[in-house]
């Protein structure tokens, strides 16, 4: 399994250019620096009235698949 651990701060208004089709990939830079992109629907479940924010990991398979993300 593959760990990559990520801070998130997206306002609420922004995460709206997910929900409206204006956006359609989440860029991140994990603790490590390395670049990832995250579709929108996997935050989801952690979005707040405030929006996402928190500290995340996110896990894929070994061949780099999806398997969850979860706050920390």
């Amino acid at each position: 399994m593959q760990r990559y651990q990520f801070d998130l701060r997206i306002p609420a208004q922004a995460m709206l250019r997910y929900y409206q089709g204006r956006a359609q990939l989440v860029v991140i830079r994990d603790r490590q620096g390395k670049v990832l992109h995250l579709h929108p629907r996997y935050l989801r479940p952690h979005l707040r009235p405030e929006g996402v924010v928190g500290s995340f990991e996110l896990r894929l398979s070994q061949q780099g698949e999806f398997l969850e993300l979860v706050r920390i």
